[in-house]
């Protein structure tokens, strides 16, 4: 079920299994990573940690702090939702998404250099066979946040169509490709841009963008 997204049915079965089985530290960090998964940062973010208090192993152990790091994140603590991601990193050498998270939290903080370190790392780890297109342009599109803010905005634009060619799907991404052309002058396109947005709506429906 947690494999293929029927997150809210996992949580049912894995709630009844961690009742009759309260010890189980692992059935524990999966009902957290369902939970999670719908969005319930505060609930996943104590069934995660309780899963992390003692020193019982379980195989996703290893995997369990980028979990709680996007909870705590979400929950506006960035902080500690950076040595979360850290301390993923130091078990799992340059993992993409927890890598792409430190330059998140460094966009936010303001600190350009920092965050377009680790998204052009980011970029290259997602680069390789096997890698998820979609995490690619979100890597690609926040460069381009870097970019804009460095008033370079040529550069920008470049990369916000990069990450639309691997996701076109973006609403986002086509709004602030919209934007970033407006300040070049480049009115007919920006235009397109948002009809493009437009139309990525339409196909998304209720999906996240």
């Amino acid at each position: 079920m947690l494999g293929t997204g029927a997150f809210a049915e996992a949580e049912v079965v894995l709630a009844a299994w961690t009742q009759e089985r309260p010890g189980d530290v692992r059935l524990r960090f999966l009902l957290g990573l369902a939970v999670q998964k719908q969005r319930n940062y505060h609930r996943a973010r104590e069934l995660i940690a309780s899963s992390l208090a003692g020193e019982t192993d379980f195989p996703e152990r290893k995997h369990a702090h980028h979990f709680l790091g996007w909870c705590l994140y979400y929950l506006g603590e960035p902080e500690a939702s950076a040595e979360s991601f850290r301390r993923h990193l130091e078990l799992v050498p340059d993992e993409p998404d927890s890598t792409f998270a430190l330059g998140l939290i460094a966009l936010d903080a303001g600190d350009l250099d920092a965050a377009e370190a680790r998204f052009v790392r980011a970029i290259e780890l997602q680069s390789g066979p096997g890698a998820n297109p979609r995490d690619l342009a979100k890597a690609l599109a926040r460069l381009g946040d870097v970019r804009e803010q460095r008033d370079l905005h040529a550069e920008a634009e470049g990369l916000y169509m990069q990450s639309l060619a691997k996701y076109p799907n973006s609403v986002e991404a086509w709004e602030k490709l919209a934007r970033v052309r407006d300040r070049l002058g480049k009115d007919r396109e920006a235009a397109s841009a948002r009809n493009e947005a437009g139309r990525a709506r339409e196909r998304i429906g209720g999906e996240a963008p």
